[in-house]
């Protein structure tokens, strides 16, 4: 008998969204312009209540000049804040 553990894994990190955002100097209603989204889209990305379609995460990341991998969870399965 195999036994799957149905756990969700979780790729969408608000806080990197934001350490991001934050880091190219953008407001979230800067970001939002620049996306082509509402600020609260952003506010709720960055606060974990949605997470973005694929096409408006990659509108994010060209928007940060970021790669898609920026948003990805590290080998252990946590999200790479920056720190080194």
């Amino acid at each position: 008998m195999v036994i799957v553990a149905k756990r969700k894994i979780r790729l969408w990190s608000g806080a990197r969204l934001r350490t991001l955002r934050e880091g190219a100097g953008y407001t979230q209603a800067e970001l939002a312009a620049a996306v082509g989204i509402y600020p609260h889209e952003v506010s709720n990305y960055e606060r974990g209540k949605t997470e973005p379609s694929f096409s408006v995460l990659v509108r994010i990341a060209e928007a940060l000049r970021v790669s898609l991998s920026d948003f990805a969870p590290t080998g252990d399965g946590r999200i790479d804040e920056g720190g080194e």
